[in-house]
């Protein structure tokens, strides 16, 4: 069983939707997310009966989000596995433009007259993976707490409430995280204790944070079991984080043992110099042969100590990565 995640396996930008009969009260909220909240779209509805049309019309892009395995090509220094990110896979979902169009969090006034309520509402969304967010008065707060106890909704606010705006960002922008935990959660279930431990040792998700906060990281996909990251940026650039622990290391170093590998290589790999990066099990079988440019597969190591050491590169050009820009 995993601890419990920090950080997710993929991430980007989605859309918010906000359902409220009251207008000017939408217009103002668009104005203070699109400012408060990073990495958002935001949608509103005074019908909700539109906003269920809207819904239904993008719940099952969820699904097409989960990145695809493949049980034929792990690499073996990611650790033994039943199976395998698909790297193509997950890069066809990220350069897709409608991956943007899915719905992270609703927030949902509960009192609208003379048309579905919010509850109403929130129960026709349950079966998809949006997070809810109900809009109540003080008198309803009872019936908010009962919602939430119930599963109907996540969170809840009174309407009212004087730092409304500043409460309803910091929810939102915790729904979208725990919303991209949820769908990482199945992708990590049955891996065994040794893999992925980055995504919940606090040395490696604060690396990973600052990294993305520096670089202007909006969106990123796992690659690997060791926490190699592909990570995109604002302006739709590449950049790879390049993780490797010690069994990778340590695996390695056994497979070169007794080949043609240059000591020079050899040692720089011992001592955690450079780390070496394969992008499918071929390239890692074939970097023993006297043919193979291995120097070009190995990138400069800097150690980071958490609940393990890991070795660590963020590359922005990777010799013959597989995964090209859209055009």
């Amino acid at each position: 069983m995993h601890k419990l995640l920090t950080m997710s396996c993929f991430y980007h930008p989605t859309t918010v939707i906000l359902v409220d009969d009251d207008e000017d009260f939408l217009r103002r909220m668009v104005q203070l997310l699109n400012r408060l909240v990073p990495h958002i779209m935001v949608k509103t509805f005074s019908n909700p009966n539109k906003a269920l049309e809207y819904v239904n019309s993008v719940k099952n892009l969820s699904v097409a989000l989960t990145p695809l395995f493949s049980a034929d090509d792990y690499l073996p220094a990611s650790g033994s596995a039943p199976f395998a990110l698909d790297v193509s896979h997950i890069y066809e979902q990220a350069a897709d433009p409608k991956i943007f169009d899915q719905i992270s969090v609703a927030v949902v006034d509960y009192n609208m007259p003379n048309q579905m309520s919010g509850e109403e509402f929130c129960n026709a969304i349950a079966d998809t993976h949006v997070k809810r967010i109900m809009l109540t008065g003080e008198a309803d707060a009872e019936l908010g707490v009962n919602l939430l106890n119930n599963g109907i909704i996540d969170k809840f606010l009174i309407k009212l409430q004087p730092d409304l705006e500043e409460k309803l960002a910091q929810y939102i922008y915790l729904m979208k995280k725990t919303y991209f935990q949820d769908l990482s959660a199945p992708l990590l279930r049955n891996l065994s204790p040794n893999m992925c431990t980055g995504l919940s040792d606090p040395a490696f998700v604060t690396l990973f944070h600052r990294i993305c906060q520096e670089c202007n990281i909006v969106s990123y996909y796992l690659l690997d079991f060791s926490c190699s990251f592909l990570l995109i940026d604002e302006k739709g650039n590449l950049a790879w984080l390049i993780v490797k622990t010690q069994k990778d290391i340590d695996e390695y170093l056994d497979f070169i043992q007794d080949t043609e590998v240059s000591d020079d290589i050899v040692d720089s790999i011992k001592n955690k110099e450079k780390i070496p990066y394969f992008y499918t099990q071929k390239d890692y079988m074939h970097s023993i042969d006297p043919a193979f440019p291995l120097e070009k597969y190995l990138y400069p190591a800097t150690e980071l100590i958490g609940e393990t050491p890991y070795y660590y590169c963020l590359a922005r050009e990777v010799h013959d990565f597989p995964l090209k820009k859209s055009k």
